[in-house]
């Protein structure tokens, strides 16, 4: 619905909303969530021998923590969408995501069996840093430009062709 159907009461706010929603900061906290999502399903389960192999690396809880942590700076970092901090967050989560996926694919070769479970797995976490970096990628390239309209003399100048 066009925000000028709106009552008028309600418009500043679905303005505010609108701009908002154009910035970095809720992809940022669509992928902190599931970074802590991701993070409460290795704290949270009993311990479990390593699923895939980067799991192998070290005990399972640590992932978690990072995952988590990682998480709680990219919600942070939502109210600061273009800092530093925010970015390193981003690139922590992708390489994550990323090394998740290679590790499932390392498996899928791995394991002949239940097999298509560590690929479909995989092209998840590939999908998500995929678009992460997609929409980085895009926004950094739109071009912000504020519309003004031109004053009246200026209006005139320009009929007149004094306008430089």
């Amino acid at each position: 619905m066009p925000i000028e159907r709106l009552p008028t009461k309600v418009r500043p706010y679905a303005y505010r909303l609108r701009e908002w929603m154009k910035t970095d900061a809720p992809p940022i906290i669509i992928l902190g969530l599931m970074s802590i999502i991701v993070g409460i399903a290795y704290v949270s389960t009993a311990p479990i021998p390593p699923y895939h192999p980067i799991e192998m690396v070290t005990f399972i809880g640590f992932f978690g923590v990072l995952w988590i942590c990682d998480g709680l700076v990219l919600l942070v970092c939502a109210f600061r969408p273009r800092s530093k901090v925010s970015g390193l967050a981003v690139g922590v989560a992708v390489g994550l995501c990323y090394a998740w996926a290679g590790s499932l694919v390392a498996q899928f070769m791995i394991v002949p069996d239940h097999s298509i479970r560590y690929l479909s797995r995989a092209a998840l976490y590939v999908v998500v840093g995929t678009l992460v970096l997609y929409v980085v990628w895009l926004k950094s390239t739109l071009v912000r430009e504020e519309t003004t309209l031109p004053t009246a003399e200026e209006v005139r100048d320009v009929l007149r062709g004094d306008a430089s």
